[in-house]
């Protein structure tokens, strides 16, 4: 069974939770230190190998040899038609690109796909640019390296927003968890990542002059894991109360299931105020309650 008519979960104010508010508390610390002597659950994850094989490539055969001739001659003209019948739209573009002085990320964004639909008329881009006399094509790959790694976080964005609202409705309340878990797994090997590259990318950017700055983005990351996990917290604990109702049977013991809930619930706390060195008002009440459910049920064994 799973709790398909769960509440709404606790509204924010102006949707989004202060960043001010994420802070580290001793107390909580304390507790989760607490919590994993008492448990001595420890996991272990088998990691797997990926093994690749190459294959060298077959000669190719006389005929398929004439066919390529063919194709690469068809290929060159259409390269030189571009060259010489796209020169003034190339020209436009290389002097827009030099000159490009754009204030905002906003403006790097619009100005990078403008400049996209241009180069969309070009047979092979790549191959057409190499050619073209000190066409500016590393400030063009770091445009839409800045456009790529913005679109990139807001798609990270768009995920943790979507887990805000998820329900256990048709999943059940084990496989809502598991969800949970997996979406913030995921934004935090993501965040993990970008943090790495992070100082070479912005050195890279403040050459080109592209107004960049990654670190309020990762800030995102921290605080919409604080939200997910304080709405998570409190489906957690009315899924344990409307446990507390249920009958035991020889095959289902409602207990059993609602303490595994509350002990998944605290060690996901554990890993998210980590993460986000630390939680904000509404998760700490949340887990409060958390927290006072799992003693309850810790003394009833």
């Amino acid at each position: 069974g799973g709790a398909g008519g769960m509440p709404p979960p606790p509204p924010f104010q102006g949707g989004s939770v202060p960043v001010v508010g994420i802070v580290k508390m001793t107390e909580l610390q304390n507790f989760f230190n607490e919590f994993k002597k008492s448990t001595q659950k420890q996991q272990t994850g088998a990691a797997g190998g990926n093994v690749g094989g190459g294959r060298g490539a077959g000669n190719a055969s006389g005929a398929d040899f004439k066919d390529e001739l063919k194709k690469r001659s068809t290929y060159e003209q259409q390269i030189e038609a571009d060259l010489e019948n796209q020169k003034d739209m190339l020209q436009d573009i290389k002097k827009k690109i030099s000159s490009f002085q754009g204030k905002t990320l906003e403006d790097v964004i619009i100005f990078t796909e403008n400049i996209e639909k241009s180069l969309k008329v070009l047979s092979d881009e790549n191959a057409v640019l190499k050619r073209y006399d000190n066409f500016p094509r590393a400030t063009l790959d770091a445009f839409r390296e800045t456009v790529g790694l913005h679109n990139d976080f807001k798609k990270i964005f768009k995920e943790m927003e979507d887990a805000k609202v998820l329900t256990s409705s048709g999943i059940g309340f084990g496989g809502y968890s598991k969800k949970i878990d997996e979406i913030t797994t995921n934004s935090r090997d993501f965040y993990e990542k970008k943090k790495q590259i992070m100082t070479d990318v912005e050195k890279k950017f403040q050459s080109f002059k592209i107004p960049f700055q990654m670190q309020p983005y990762l800030k995102q990351i921290e605080v919409k894991c604080v939200e997910i996990l304080t709405i998570y917290l409190f489906n957690v604990n009315n899924e344990v109360e409307r446990l507390k109702t249920k009958t035991k049977s020889m095959a289902y013991d409602p207990q059993k299931v609602a303490k595994n809930y509350l002990e998944n619930a605290i060690k996901f706390s554990m890993k998210i105020y980590q993460f986000s060195k630390g939680l904000d008002h509404s998760a700490k009440t949340e887990f409060e309650k958390t927290k006072g459910l799992w003693y309850e049920f810790s003394k009833v064994e």
